[in-house]
């Protein structure tokens, strides 16, 4: 039997999780993630700026998340050697070993489509990580009260409802790989991820919006697990749609709340809650998947990373049986 073949569009963290949730199934499943290059905090912004390189992070946490070798202790030293992070006095400190052999591919195949599929036949994984350009570029936004803002670290500390409008600066190409991944696939997920700074600009890409219109290929979308507290899940398909997503067929919303009182109160102080499953304001075409998706164990903070990462995160085991029974 042929593998079915899904092409995701997820974030760097919601990406890993995904990789982890289909890894066990890659007999059945041939697993093709397309991921932003335009993020400009933390590791990744400081390559950027100083290699002109695409943004690393999002495509590494998924690298990591995919490497495959039946000697498990290898795999366990590779997670480990990749996702270390330099903390010394100097130019190192804070970056990723895995930012810096991602950055270096790029510049060592030529560009960073080229050198994803070299690192990909380097070290064995169960799955492509795919750029969704290999072209660079910034996310921008026009945000209430605060106007123009460039740069994914910079809208990082916006609520996702300041958010009037979103745009590439300058607007970039879909690369050869990703425009296959859509065209091939079976099925299409999309998320999970940050609905503004990870998500929509995957749909800004010239090239991905009217690829994704030439597939038959049933469009998945896993919620987000939080978000501001007038944003319900209606806002956070209509954000997608206008961004660029032609469709959504399912829609898959978590219902089991966040159970640590700690990070409850620090989601509740950003003004930040679960969204409410609006049906009434959704597409009634699209069909609605409510199920405890989410994790009852807080993600950890990695030493040296100076991003602000969400805590709250999908549970693989449980995410990978809801979407299963769905394909």
């Amino acid at each position: 039997m042929a593998k079915k073949k899904i092409a995701f569009f997820v974030g760097g963290v919601g990406g890993a999780v995904m990789a982890n949730t289909f890894k066990p199934f890659t007999k059945r499943l041939d697993l093709n993630f397309i991921v932003s290059v335009f993020d400009s905090g933390g590791s990744t912004g400081g390559l950027r700026t100083t290699l002109d390189v695409c943004a690393p992070g999002d495509l590494r946490n998924i690298f990591i998340a995919l490497l495959d070798h039946k000697d498990k202790k290898l795999v366990d030293f590779w997670v480990k050697l990749l996702s270390s992070r330099f903390q010394c006095n100097g130019d190192f400190n804070g970056h990723s070993a895995g930012n810096i052999l991602v950055s270096a591919s790029e510049i060592a195949a030529g560009d960073i489509e080229k050198g994803m599929d070299l690192l990909e036949k380097t070290f064995p994984t169960c799955g492509k990580v795919i750029p969704v350009s290999k072209e660079k570029s910034h996310l921008a936004a026009l945000a209430k009260r605060r106007g123009k803002i460039v740069g994914e670290y910079e809208l990082d500390k916006l609520s996702e409802d300041q958010i009037k409008d979103l745009w590439l600066e300058p607007n970039v190409k879909i690369t050869k790989s990703a425009k296959k991944a859509i065209l091939d696939a079976d099925y299409i997920l999309v998320g999970p991820g940050s609905i503004v700074t990870s998500l929509a600009p995957l749909f800004q890409v010239q090239g991905v919006s009217s690829t994704i219109k030439k597939s038959k290929a049933p469009i998945m979308f896993i919620g987000g697990l939080m978000g501001p507290k007038n944003w319900n899940a209606s806002h956070q398909i209509n954000f997608l749609k206008k961004s660029g997503l032609p469709r959504i067929d399912i829609a898959v919303f978590n219902t089991k709340p966040l159970a640590n009182k700690k990070d409850l109160e620090a989601y509740k102080e950003e003004n930040k809650k679960m969204p409410e499953i609006d049906e009434e304001n959704i597409d009634p075409k699209i069909k609605i998947i409510k199920s405890k998706v989410a994790s009852t164990v807080p993600a950890q903070k990695i030493k040296g990373d100076a991003i602000d990462r969400s805590v709250f995160r999908h549970n693989p085991k449980k995410t990978a049986k809801v979407i299963l029974e769905l394909l």
